[in-house]
């Protein structure tokens, strides 16, 4: 019986009830042996007295000391819960009692040891979370600077430059993908562009031949065609006031016709003329710049500039 009274109760209420047992044991004994010596009625009474108020006393007792042991513990358990209410989880309290009091020391411990876990796992999933959040800004702040970098690239591509080229390292797979897609796209672009710029200067040079050749052979088509139809350009001139009219100025104008106008259009012959014949709307009256049916080379005035017009072909070849 005390074994189980301790088990459930404690030690101290365990050695609380033998010692009140053993006390009212005592009385009794002591009561009982005064009945037996004085042997009345009232001495029997007496005792029965006596011990009821031993046992009343002893049960006070145990009550008190019953009532303090819950008290002192619940004070314990308080202590303990409002040390981890403040956080600090490696508080704990334990009871050797077999009783409620007892299972509810272990109940308020497994409680506290479930908060413990779930407050370091609340902080590490806090930490976790910090950490994703602060790679998720480092992860933007690289999209964005790509996206300006591409963005830069792109525009200049518009605007014809085409020489740019973007990394291709990225930790995202799509970033790589556009960029080495962009450096394939210009790189091929410049090539064709270069090989459209080659062939356009080829093109072009051999355009500038041809024309080039092209002048030579009317050039030598119309003087084959005045040798074969013994024409020439005469070109009749009016000279300003004061200007000179003679050779030398015939052959600067040659000269500056020269620089301007093709060969077959120089004049190979120049007559300096006071005036021109003009209709009254100031147009010239070409067929009345020499007598009918002369020859306008018989002209006094004329000048035969065919040789000088020659030497500045062979110059030119």
């Amino acid at each position: 019986m005390l074994n189980a009274i301790t088990a459930r109760y404690g030690r101290r209420v365990g050695a609380t009830v033998v010692l009140a047992l053993a006390v009212t044991l005592g009385f009794v004994a002591l009561f009982a042996g005064h009945v037996a010596t004085v042997g009345t009625p009232t001495a029997a009474l007496a005792s029965l007295v006596g011990i009821g108020v031993v046992v009343t006393l002893n049960l006070g007792l145990l009550g008190i000391v019953l009532v303090g042991n819950v008290a002192v513990e619940l004070r314990r358990l308080t202590e303990t819960a409002e040390a981890v209410g403040r956080g600090e989880f490696g508080a704990s309290a334990s009871s050797d009692r077999g009783d409620e009091i007892g299972r509810l020391f272990d109940a308020f411990d497994e409680t506290r040891r479930s908060l413990r876990d779930a407050v370091a796992e609340s902080e590490r999933a806090t930490s976790e979370a910090e950490a994703a959040r602060e790679e998720a800004e480092e992860l933007s702040d690289t999209l964005l600077d790509r996206a300006d970098e591409i963005g830069g690239a792109m525009e200049r591509a518009a605007d014809g430059d085409l020489s740019r080229r973007l990394s291709e390292e990225s930790e995202v797979d799509a970033i790589e993908r556009i960029t080495t897609a962009y450096n394939e796209m210009t790189g091929g672009l410049s090539t064709t562009i270069e090989d459209i710029q080659t062939f356009a200067g080829d093109v072009e040079a051999t355009s500038e031949e041809m024309a080039a050749e092209a002048d030579d052979v009317a050039a030598m088509n119309e003087e084959v065609a005045d040798e074969m139809r013994d024409e020439e350009v005469f070109a009749c001139l009016v000279p300003a006031e004061g200007a000179p009219a003679d050779r030398a100025a015939a052959e600067a104008v040659l000269a500056f016709a020269a620089e301007r106008l093709a060969y077959y259009k120089l004049p190979g012959w120049v007559a300096w003329m006071d005036s021109l014949p003009v209709t009254g709307t100031q147009k010239l009256q070409k067929h009345a710049i020499f007598a009918k049916g002369a020859d306008p080379r018989a002209d006094p005035r004329a000048m035969d500039l065919r040789e000088a017009k020659g030497a500045m072909r062979r110059r030119a070849s």
